[in-house]
């Protein structure tokens, strides 16, 4: 399951806004982001366009497997205020 959560959130990069902050976000930064791509998508809206440089990140980094999934944990636990946020 966390293969596909990872496609999902590949998909969805298209549609978050380019990052600009060069401070680490909190895994509720990330959920933000994630809901306000998955809205936009689903208004129908086109993906903005992109740079060659773009730095729209959606998905924690993590190192292995056992850290991916802590982090897909993690956002599940944030997900429902992100969501409602948006």
């Amino acid at each position: 399951m966390t293969v596909e959560i990872g496609d999902a959130l590949l998909h969805l990069r298209q549609f978050a806004p380019d990052t600009v902050s060069s401070r680490a976000e909190t895994i509720g930064d990330y959920a933000l982001r994630i809901a306000q791509a998955a809205e936009l998508k689903r208004r129908g809206i086109p993906a903005p366009g992109r740079t060659e440089h773009s730095h729209s990140v959606i998905r924690p980094p993590a190192e292995d497997r056992t850290a991916e999934l802590r982090n897909l944990l993690a956002l599940s636990r944030v997900w429902p205020p992100a969501q409602a946020a948006v």
